[in-house]
Formats: structure tokens, sequence, C-alpha cells
């Protein structure tokens, strides 16, 4: 049974890795995906791309020029019309929009949308209007979390019938970092954090939270994994707090996965998050994670047995909890423990697989409604 997801790409981050995983699985489920990035033209669906391909999956890249793009609506029905697919699979608004609209109009049979963070500017006028209309064009929504289903509710207006939550699951298990080639203190803490150099992700508390970690703990060192529009103003503001030598930018790691076996905690300090895959990463390597208490992220880190939750935007209370784990290793030991066993029990790819092939079957079926 043919299915087409079609996303715009620019990287590798949670909603590529989440396709990189659940598409070659689906296969078992029997289902024969096929992949169509949308890409900007700066060439960073590329390693996409390429890693989708080396996994046997058929991969193919439309351009999309602007955010309104008439172009583009002939071409994807050139493509979309010459696919026979039963099933067409959208992720993010570009794919919803654009994606959602060629696919009832060449009567595909089915047409399934899995949002991936909680977008506030989809109820927000003029997108509130285009999401009113993908919402009736859609006939079913897969939400990554209970926070994301929750928006859809009440912000989008989807009824409850036509959303399932299907949370990502992980299979790679890491391996062993050896932290003196990486020029990281063999001894002292290493604080580790996954994430594009965006707002939303909170790296400037995470830089104030080292700055006041710093006399405690002498060696203390913060590792940055990802590229973004704000790499010179964190790299500004690690100078003003006077501990640029304290951190480290990798840029983009493609297996950064494997990079969180030499941290010694995770630190995320989201705004906002829809899930956030690095966790289950984090978790997978038996981390301590010490995090926010927004979005999808108390549906994953478990306050007090995985990891701590401290509020967003609070720097002071990110550090007390990342000190509260470097000064009592037995118990951030065992939330990293209980993190990895969580993570194998209930965010398995089995799962996510299982539980995405339902959502097809259903709806092929016509058991679902209109909202």
């Amino acid at each position: 049974m043919k299915v087409l997801h079609i996303q715009k790409v620019a990287g590798i981050a949670g909603s590529e890795n989440h396709l990189l995983t659940l598409l070659p699985l689906l296969r078992s489920a029997g289902f024969a995906p096929t992949m169509l990035a949308l890409a900007d033209g700066c060439g960073g669906e590329k390693p996409f791309v390429e890693a989708m391909e080396q996994q046997g999956i058929p991969t193919e890249t439309l351009p999309i020029r602007s955010d309104v793009d008439p172009a583009l609506v002939l071409k994807l029905a050139r493509h979309i019309g010459s696919g026979n697919f039963r099933l067409v699979h959208t992720h993010l608004y570009h794919a919803d929009l654009y994606g959602g609209l060629v696919a009832k109009l060449k009567a595909v049979p089915a047409l399934v949308s899995t949002r991936h963070n909680q977008d506030p500017f989809r109820a927000s006028y003029p997108y509130r209007v285009l999401t009113g209309l993908t919402r009736r064009w859609t006939d079913h929504v897969i939400c990554i979390s209970e926070s994301v289903r929750n928006f859809c509710l009440t912000a989008e207006g989807v009824s409850a019938s036509r959303l399932s939550v299907v949370y990502y699951g992980l299979q790679e298990k890491p391996t062993p970092s050896d932290r003196v080639s990486r020029n990281w203190p063999s001894e002292g803490p290493v604080l580790g954090m996954v994430a594009r150099l965006i707002p939303q992700k909170g790296h400037s508390n995470a830089l104030h939270a080292l700055a006041r970690l710093a006399g405690q703990f002498p060696t203390i060192q913060l590792v940055l994994v990802g590229e973004g529009r704000l790499s010179r103003d964190l790299a500004a503001q690690a100078e003003e707090l006077h501990i640029q030598d304290r951190v480290q930018f990798l840029g983009y790691q493609p297996e950064a996965a494997k990079l969180m076996a030499g941290f010694d905690v995770f630190v995320h300090p989201s705004r906002w998050e829809g899930f956030g895959l690095v966790f289950l990463e984090a978790m997978n390597a038996s981390l301590p994670i010490v995090a926010t208490t927004v979005g999808a992220i108390p549906e994953i880190v478990v306050h007090g047995e995985t990891g701590l939750l401290v509020p967003p935007d609070d720097p002071v209370a990110l550090a007390d909890a990342i000190a509260a784990l470097l000064r009592d290793r037995d118990l951030a030991r065992n939330f990293g423990l209980a993190g990895r066993q969580r993570a194998e029990r209930e965010f398995t790819v089995e799962r996510m697989v299982e539980q995405t092939a339902g959502v097809y079957r259903r709806v092929l079926e016509g058991r679902e409604g209109r909202a």
C-alpha cells in the first residue's frame, strides 16, 4: 500500500529523525512509504535525503520558493497524480497546506497529518483561516504528545474523534564516549545540550546557569550541540559572562546521540516543546535530565524520578537543579537508570509503528468522522 510522506526539510532535527526511524519500519507493517522533501534551495535537505535513501526509502525533492508558492501546487499535482498513492501523510505547516490541498484535489483516498509542535501561529490571523481549511481536508491528525493534542483541540478546533497521540520512539543505543579526545574534562562535570540554536530552546538560560555554577564546580563545562541563528549571540553572551572557556559550540553533529554518553547531566531549558526527541536520546544514554515544565516535557521526564523540572526562564532554579545532581552522584545515576528503563518501556519504535499503522488502517476503512 503506497504512502507518501511530505515535509519541508532544511536540516535534520526532531521531526526529520522521527521520519528516518518511522518510514523504514512501516514496510514491516505492510506499507510502501516514499518521501517527498520540500526544499528551500539552501541545500539543508541533502543530508536528510541521503540518509533516507541509504535506508532504501525512495526520496525526491521539490523546490519551495517562498511561503506563497503557486508553482508548488502544480508540481505537487504532477507528483501526487502520477504516484497512485493510497494515503498522503503531511508533516509541518507547508506540507499540511500545499500537500493537503493537492491530495484532496487529486482525490487521494486518505490524508493524515502529524503535528510535531504547538504552533501558536496556526490559531492567529491569517493562518487560522488556512488552518480551518486544512482541518476540513485532513481525515486524521496524529499528535506527538498529549500537550499537542490539547492544542489541536482548543486552538485549532479539531474534533477529538480525529485526533490520536503517538509518541516518538527510538531504536539506537549510545556508544561509550572518549571524553579526553573531545577535550572535555575527564573527571570534572560536563553538561550537555543538544538543540537548534533558536530562542525556543532557552540556551541563554543555560549560559546564565553555567555562570552561577562556575564558582562551585571549577572544571565544569557546557557542550552545545546544534546550529542556528543565535550562534553569534550566544558566543557573545558567553564572553560577557566570562565563561567562554567553559562552553564548547560543536555545531551540527550527525551522530549527536553518541556524544551524549560523555555528558554527566543533560540540560534542556525549553520555553515550549511539542515533544523533544532528544529527551529519549538522553534517556537511552542513561543521563539524568534537567529541563522545564513546559509542553510535553512532563509527559516524558518524570520529576524526581528520571530528572528534575524547573520553571522556564528561571536560570537560578535551573542552576540549583543542576547543582543538586552534581553534588549527589548516586541520585543522578539512579535518575539516569530510571530514565533508560522508562524509555525502553514507554517509548518504543514498535509501539510507534503499530499505532501509526493503526491510524492508516482506520482512516482507509472510512471509520473517521468529520469535524
